[in-house]
């Protein structure tokens, strides 16, 4: 988080936000566990919502991805805008 820029990073795990790449549905208390990855997409979408109203910049990336890369370049350019 960058507070004074208010920018919020967060780093989704492919299981908990149901990435559209890697997740898999587990096959043991498959009901449950389909719920549970629903109310945190749910919850990640609310609480994007509450900051953007807020002001606040919400940038999201998988854990998947190469953090040097994209999200990276990402930041560094919200950042800059946030600056100016």
């Amino acid at each position: 988080m960058f507070p004074r820029q208010k920018i919020a990073i967060f780093i989704d795990g492919c299981f908990w936000h149901r990435c559209p790449e890697h997740y898999t549905s587990p096959k043991a208390n498959s009901a449950f566990w389909a719920e549970k990855a629903a109310r945190n997409v749910e919850l990640y979408h609310e609480t994007n919502k509450r900051l953007e109203e807020l002001g606040w910049t919400v940038l999201r990336f998988w854990e998947h991805q190469d953090l040097a890369g994209e999200p990276v370049h990402r930041v560094i350019e919200v950042l800059r805008l946030a600056e100016s």
